[in-house]
């Protein structure tokens, strides 16, 4: 807990310092010119793209650390922009190993429709093929074999590639040319290129009282599609919770399967957003007392338009009664004026020592240290990828409703800090649209 806080208030100071200098600039390959904290303009009608469009995201040690960790769980709808705008972004002069990365990034996001408009545009002499297999894995995960079996004779690419020999072979087991397969699994294996689970996989087509004993986890695209080409999508139960975003939901859009497993991977496709849903009202915040009701309205409506704070403003803040209302209403209304000021409007400090003295204060779980540290870091070393990747992580999965307030104040002001002025009033929005 010491080293939380100390890391928390370490944050906070310089938080502070990067608010009354200038914003960092984007870590970018061609950066922009830094932009000045000043006063608060209002937003423009339309905002400049929050990523420059048409330059390459540097490679970082951190950055890649980060992306590995990502998943498809960022319910956060701007936060989840931010971070896939930035991975489809061009793909410049960067190392293979790079690419393969934003790749993998974008893939574990389920966002399909933009992996593939970023691969068109990788140069021939950077496409790895690992990367030029993608589509065709996602393919053969959405139960598109005969096409690809039709793509795999036509190119004949299986006499050259390693890839497309065992695509080859799964063809063949499945147009039930079992020993056909089994001839060409043999001669592939004398290479030693043949995994276990794919042996066991191609005999289990053929012979299907043969078990598949060496299921790997996690699975991969291609490990899924073959276990589906087996007939054994009941064991994907046991292996659930490894599959890939594409996965999941290719489970829910096939009706073949056991209904139970179709339910589960429909309801975990929803809350990953990977498909569209009927969503519910999500139930209001229990109202605020009368007596600061009128202002909590006003001042949530002031942060949502985006203007630059002015006297008229902050004298609503300053009308608030602070002093008669309940614990749970000053709780709420801290957050909203923690966020508030991010933005340049005025806090009394007689409400702020009214608010810190509230006995039995909420704060809501301890964020993860690390990752506040490297958010710290990131601000730093003005590296605006690692800052936008380090909020979304730090958000845990979680709406911004939800997050805790030491999470959400030093995320907020770091977005803002690193020049996305609407995106942190976006999410700091979402985090109180429910007191109105």
């Amino acid at each position: 807990m010491r080293i939380f806080l100390s890391s928390f208030l370490c944050i906070l100071a310089f938080s502070w310092t990067a608010f009354a200098q200038q914003a960092p600039h984007e870590l970018l390959e061609t950066p922009p010119e830094p932009v000045q904290m000043q006063a608060i303009a209002p937003l423009p009608a339309t905002t400049p793209p929050s990523v420059q469009e048409n330059t390459p995201l540097a490679y970082t040690p951190s950055l890649d650390f980060l992306l590995s960790l990502l998943n498809s769980a960022i319910p956060n709808t701007t936060l989840k922009s931010l971070v896939v705008e930035l991975l489809a972004s061009p793909a410049g002069t960067s190392q293979a190993t790079w690419l393969e990365r934003r790749a993998d990034s974008l893939v574990a996001l389920g966002q399909e429709a933009k992996l593939r408009q970023w691969l068109a545009t990788i140069p021939a002499t950077q496409a790895t093929p690992h990367l030029k297999n993608l589509p065709v894995e996602i393919e053969l995960a959405r139960g598109n074999v005969d096409s690809i079996c039709q793509q795999s004779q036509k190119e004949n690419h299986a006499s050259t590639d390693m890839f497309w020999q065992q695509i080859n072979i799964l063809c063949l087991a499945k147009n039930g040319k079992s020993d056909d397969a089994i001839l060409a699994l043999e001669i592939m294996n004398e290479s030693g290129g043949v995994t276990p689970f794919f042996q066991e996989a191609i005999i289990h087509i053929n012979q299907k009282a043969i078990p598949i004993k060496n299921i790997p986890s996690p699975l991969s695209l291609f490990d899924f599609a073959v276990l589906r080409m087996a007939g054994e999508t009941d064991r994907l139960k046991e292996k659930f919770d490894t599959l890939p975003a594409f996965a999941i939901k290719f489970l829910s859009e096939d009706a073949s399967i056991d209904v139970k497993l179709r339910e589960r991977a429909t309801l975990k496709a929803q809350q990953l957003g990977l498909i569209e849903t009927k969503t519910e009202p999500k139930p209001g915040e229990q109202p605020f007392a009368r007596n600061v009701a009128g202002e909590v309205v006003s001042l949530v409506k002031i942060l949502e338009a985006g203007n630059a704070p002015n006297p008229a403003d902050n004298a609503v803040i300053a009308r608030l009664d602070v002093k008669n209302a309940s614990v749970n209403d000053n709780r709420r209304i801290e957050k909203l004026l923690a966020l508030m000021e991010l933005f340049g409007y005025t806090v009394p400090k007689e409400t702020w020592i009214t608010l810190t003295h509230t006995k039995n204060r909420f704060d809501g779980d301890s964020p993860p240290a690390f990752l506040l540290t490297l958010l710290e870091q990131a601000l730093t070393e003005h590296h605006k990828a690692e800052v936008i990747v380090c909020a979304a992580l730090l958000f845990n999965g979680n709406e911004s409703d939800k997050v805790s307030d030491l999470v959400l104040i030093p995320v907020v002001r770091a977005i803002k800090a690193i020049g996305l002025e609407k995106e942190a009033r976006a999410v700091a929005f979402s985090a109180v649209h429910n007191y109105q």
